[in-house]
């Protein structure tokens, strides 16, 4: 026996074809590369995804902030590599440092703006620590090269309609506690910490 789910009522899943075509369109440059240069690949990918995660901004003008994700990205992998190619103990310094002052952000920071550096940026310092300036400065060009491609293969899709009149409007997220934000922070830091020393002490990437 099958039920209908009554008339009007707000699906919890749809599927749209047009975000399905955002998403291959995307993809493609990555796809593309990675069988030939699989490092040049994954640097492409790493421009993309975000954007392809964070879903389609309602207006056009809201989309620029893709290239703060390739930006942001960019940055923190060049940051990590020369970092570790100083030493190992500023490598570890600086990634400690920058886990304890994310906790901090992330209570001052717009929200997106904090899970892009907590969730990407963080990782990508790390990442930097197995590539030489001179392979991560390349790989943070194709990151930015990622992101703006996918800025623009967004600005094909058209702005999408305003919420209507009446509409229940979305729920705003509970601004963050500052005290469990520096305790994450400090978690971070241990675990970065432990995890870069372990991996540059044994050379392991």
């Amino acid at each position: 026996m099958t039920t209908s789910a009554p008339s009007g009522a707000q699906r919890a899943i749809s599927w749209s074809w047009a975000r399905l075509g955002l998403g291959v369109v995307q993809a493609i440059p990555a796809t593309l590369v990675v069988p030939h240069d699989p490092v040049a690949g994954l640097a492409l990918a790493v421009g993309v995804l975000p954007a392809a995660a964070a879903g389609l901004a309602v207006r056009r003008r809201a989309r620029r902030g893709l290239l703060l994700v390739g930006g942001v990205a960019a940055v923190a992998l060049v940051l990590g590599a020369v970092s570790a190619a100083v030493s190992a103990v500023l490598a570890v310094v600086v990634l400690v440092g920058l886990c304890l002052a994310s906790g901090s952000a992330t209570t001052r920071l717009p929200r997106p703006v904090a899970a892009l550096v907590t969730g990407l940026g963080l990782a990508l310092v790390g990442a930097g620590f197995s590539l030489d300036p001179g392979a991560a400065l390349a790989a943070g060009g194709l990151i930015v090269v990622g992101s703006a491609y996918s800025w623009l293969v967004t600005l094909a899709w058209p702005d999408t309609a305003a919420p209507a009149p009446g509409a229940p409007a979305a729920v705003p997220a509970p601004a963050p506690d500052p005290g469990a934000a520096r305790r994450y922070g400090r978690q971070l830091a241990v675990v970065g910490g432990l995890a870069a020393t372990a991996g540059l002490a044994s050379g392991v990437d």
